[in-house]
């Protein structure tokens, strides 16, 4: 047995490496070594290995070997002791070192601000850089942008970490010294109710001062540091990324920004942190033109950031932004996990995984958000996946109530100003929904085509059809290729113009949401608005192609079933269209919806449904 196990022991040293096994694998053959010797003892005393076989051993056989069963045993005995013993030392270390990681320190970088009107403004981006960097570290929790940015003016530091909800607030001035950067930072305990502590780092060099104050921050907390992630050595290149940070904080779309950052990659090639800027750059784009060029681009700069540096939590969470968009929920989990690996505590993963399930799992998705309500009360995204919880459930009073809190906390937001608007929508509230929407366009404040639609939508449900296709039309100009704002202008124009009139456009529905499919077969919404299509048409056989596995999809999806019974009453089907908007009403979508929608109407559904 010694000889076999010997021999077990050396191949798996040999192939662990080459294989790239992890660590626990050649401890694991050691240990099952250990334990088959006493079993493999105790049955050599009872049984003989022959050239017949095994067999049990002859009484004076073992009355003649039974003096060295003793000594076997005692070794046996032995082995099980220093097994025990090796064990529990694993186990004591295993436990010491989840003790060690659950010491958890919140902290919020407020940011940085120059020392003098005269110092350059990017380089208070140094704050930004200094948050990713932390991101990494798994036993800090660092409050949201969108939390720090939803703080009130003129409040004190007491009262700003209790709405982040964090222990530490780090703050610091910026100035350009003689030979390099002058850097004054300050940490803010909220238990103490005063500074704690402070450094200034005078003439330090600009790519090398975030180390210096990750190190010495990470020390005073009494945490592990994580050693030097010095990311490039030029001087240019990293000022070029910061002038980038700058130009992009100032518009999201700037194409100065998306020229600095490559001016940086000249510099460095191997740069990775304008990589990652690029590629949440392009995320971004994609999320606003929905379009298949974009969607390629981002996946592309993200795969070479993490080529570059693989255990950057932020390419990762932005991999889980794109994914989600896209409708690929088990890639985006992939991401979102891949970042919680290296930060358990990083607010903008647990919140995009969180929506990865709003529409499979409400339970897990409720038992995150409450953590993150917890961990971060003064975040307006927090309220604003509740109210897509909501929304997702068909409870779309129960949405409106969230909304209202995301958009208190973060009242000049877009997205919040949009969520509440729709919902109030969708609860039949059209008269509030639309002066929010129309006070939205007259600022002129967005460059995607929701505020459009979701008026236009407005429009429609009061009949008002001339004025939903030009809003429709208006939002098809600022995102071409979104297959919902193309589905929606056809409604309008079938009931404004006629069938023929529309037939054209639901063609294009349906050339468009193929190819949309290529990212994502599974994509809910542009299946719902190719089953539209199809009946729109007259293609039954198109319709039920695609309904099926829809509903198998998303069968709890009111939305899905209100489409589907759209669909059907305009193939003539009155029956199975009655179907499936009671199957919609009864799961969720307004009734106010169903007996406002004109097709539904004309099918005699409605008038059935009211209550």
């Amino acid at each position: 047995y010694a000889m076999a196990a010997w021999l077990i022991l050396q191949v798996a040293d040999v192939i662990a490496e080459p294989l790239l096994l992890p660590e626990w694998f050649q401890r694991s053959v050691v240990i099952a070594a250990i334990l088959g010797f006493p079993f493999v003892a105790a049955l050599s005393w009872v049984f003989d290995l022959t050239v017949s076989g095994l067999v049990e051993t002859e009484p004076n056989a073992t009355d003649n070997r039974r003096p060295l069963g003793y000594p076997s045993l005692a070794v046996a005995t032995l082995c099980l002791i220093g097994l025990s013993v090796f064990i529990s030392n694993q186990w004591e270390t295993e436990i010491n070192v989840v003790n060690i990681e659950t010491k958890i320190a919140s902290l919020a970088i407020i940011p940085f601000e120059g020392s003098s009107a005269m110092t350059q403004p990017h380089l208070t981006r140094l704050s930004d850089e200094l948050t990713a960097r932390l991101s990494n570290h798994p036993s800090l929790r660092l409050a949201s942008d969108d939390a720090i940015r939803a703080l009130s003016p003129n409040t004190d530091l007491s009262s700003d970490a209790a709405q982040l909800g964090v222990q530490y607030i780090l703050s610091g001035t910026v100035a350009v010294g003689d030979k390099g950067i002058d850097l004054t930072i300050s940490l803010f305990d909220e238990a103490e109710g005063e500074e704690i502590w402070s450094r200034d780092f005078q003439n330090a060099q600009l790519y090398v001062v975030n180390d210096l104050v990750v190190d010495e921050l990470l020390g005073f907390l009494d945490l592990k540091t994580t050693g030097s992630s010095l990311l490039t050595t030029n001087a240019n290149a990293y000022d070029l990324y910061l002038r980038g940070l700058q130009s992009a904080a100032a518009n999201a779309d700037d194409e100065e920004a998306i020229e600095l950052f490559q001016q940086a990659l000249v510099e460095d090639p191997r740069f990775p942190l304008p990589h990652a800027s690029l590629c949440r750059h392009q995320v971004q784009q994609y999320r606003l033109s929905r379009s298949l060029e974009a969607f390629e681009s981002a996946e592309r700069f993200c795969f070479r950031a993490l080529t570059l540096d693989n255990g950057s939590l932020e390419v990762h969470e932005a991999m889980g932004q794109i994914y989600t968009t896209s409708g690929q929920m088990d890639k985006a989990r992939d991401s979102f996990n891949a970042a919680l690996a290296i930060n358990p505590q990083h607010f903008k993963s647990r919140l995009g995984l969180a929506r990865t399930y709003l529409s499979e799992d409400p339970i897990i998705v409720e038992t995150i958000l409450t953590g993150l309500m917890r961990d971060q009360p003064g975040d307006p995204s927090v309220y604003s996946a509740l109210q897509n919880l909501y929304f997702t459930l068909g409870r779309y009073e129960d949405a409106v109530e969230p909304a209202r809190w995301s958009l208190k906390l973060n009242p000049n937001s877009e997205g919040a100003k949009l969520n509440l608007a729709g919902n109030l929508m969708l609860a039949g509230n059209f008269s509030e929904s639309k002066q929010m929407l129309q006070t939205m366009l007259a600022e002129d404040f967005s460059r995607t085509g929701d505020i459009h639609s979701i008026l236009a939508t407005v429009y429609f449900f009061e009949g008002e059809y001339s004025d939903a296709a030009k809003l429709y039309n208006e939002a098809l100009s600022r995102e071409p290729q979104n297959a919902l704002f193309v589905r929606n202008l056809a409604d309008a124009t079938w009931h404004l113009s006629g069938s023929l009139a529309a037939q054209p456009l639901f063609e294009d529905v349906v050339e468009l949401g193929q190819r949309h499919l290529q990212i994502n077969a599974d994509d809910i919404e542009v299946l719902s608005c190719l089953v539209v299509a199809y009946g729109s048409l007259g293609n039954q056989e198109g319709l039920e192609s695609t309904l099926q596995p829809l509903l198998q999809l998303a069968g709890s999806d009111p939305q899905v079933h209100y489409d589907a019974a759209v669909a059907y009453s305009r193939l003539g089907n009155a029956e199975l269209s009655f179907q499936q908007a009671t199957m919609a009403k009864d799961i969720g979508y307004p009734s106010a919806l169903i007996q406002a929608d004109p097709d539904l109407k004309g099918a005699g559904v409605s008038r059935l449904l009211e209550i």
